[in-house]
């Protein structure tokens, strides 16, 4: 092994725009986390980030310097709606997305070494292409017996990111869910000094924490647009989906629906909204009354995909 030492003056700034996805938010062979309560729409946000890096779209924004040839995401709670997802976002885009691989495995445990090297090794005999971006969602869905409160854990999930982009010269996105009733992350001590970024969702909005308070400017905006038998992410200038609303407007909207067309299932979680009598939470209802606004834009949906499986 030989040592080089330089001067001062041979060490000259890197040119971060040659390795910049999209600007001011993702780096190539870099490492971090998408944090946000569940149902927040961090999953959908995420997919549409990889539709983006993908086509060279901008994403929420963020302009994409350098689009990828392909990416994987791997989802570890069944995929029961990830097919109609998927599609959407197909739709959307109007691009196949063939260099998008998907992976559901109940059994993949982002802690455990051992899963990281056979994913290693299915990515090189599986993937025509080395992904660029490969995303896990979400941590606590493909945790096995591991805690993601503890810091020893949070080492070996690191540590497996950095044997990914040492192998595929790849970005890591890990899915991953807040504390209950809090915008604190779930995890080690020393998640955010580990990473290289740290993406929040929240209350219909995306934003790369720094740690301390994000101004709302910094913020951007969302809202979701059902498209084929799901939803997709669209930018928005406000919050539009968590706007409060009178309970009223959702019977005013479900006679809307009655009257004027086929009366439309909604799944908000796991409560199936359709026929008036399921009863809802709060923000069940502000989502319903969301969908049923939008329901009066489109043409060919039906059924509506709210949130996470």
């Amino acid at each position: 092994m030989n040592y080089e030492i330089k001067s001062s003056c041979d060490i000259l700034p890197v040119d971060l725009s040659e390795t910049t996805i999209f600007k001011d938010l993702l780096l190539s062979k870099s490492y971090g986390l998408c944090v946000a309560q569940p149902k927040n729409g961090k999953s959908l946000l995420i997919l549409e980030l990889l539709a983006c890096a993908l086509l060279g779209k901008d994403f929420m924004g963020f302009e994409c310097l350098n689009p990828i040839e392909s990416a994987l995401y791997v989802y570890g709670e069944g995929g029961s709606g990830l097919g109609r997802r998927l599609e959407a976002l197909r739709e959307k885009h109007r691009d196949p997305l063939a260099t998008l691989y998907c992976m559901t495995h109940e059994e993949f445990c982002v802690y455990e070494h051992s899963h990281n090297d056979l994913l290693i090794r299915a990515i090189s005999q599986q993937c025509d292409l080395s992904p660029q971006i490969i995303v896990f969602d979400t941590i606590r869905s493909m945790a096995g017996n591991h805690s993601d409160t503890d810091n020893v854990s949070t080492a070996k999930l690191f540590s497996n990111a950095k044997a990914l982009i040492k192998e595929f010269e790849c970005s890591v996105i890990y899915v991953h869910h807040t504390l209950k009733n809090s915008n604190t992350y779930a995890g080690g001590v020393n998640v955010r000094g580990a990473t290289d970024f740290l993406w929040s969702v929240s209350d219909g909005a995306f934003w790369a924490d720094s740690g301390k308070e994000t101004p709302e400017s910094d913020k951007k905006y969302f809202q979701l647009m059902p498209l084929c038998n799901s939803v997709v992410i669209v930018p928005s200038d406000h919050n539009a989906i968590h706007e409060q609303v009178d309970y009223a407007e959702i019977e005013s909207g479900l006679e809307y629906l009655k009257n004027g067309g086929d009366l439309i299932a909604i799944r908000v979680g796991k409560a199936i909204w359709g026929d008036g009598k399921t009863s809802l939470t709060k923000r069940q209802k502000e989502v319903v009354t969301k969908v049923i606004e939008l329901y009066r834009q489109s043409e060919n949906s039906t059924s509506y995909d709210i949130g996470e499986p």
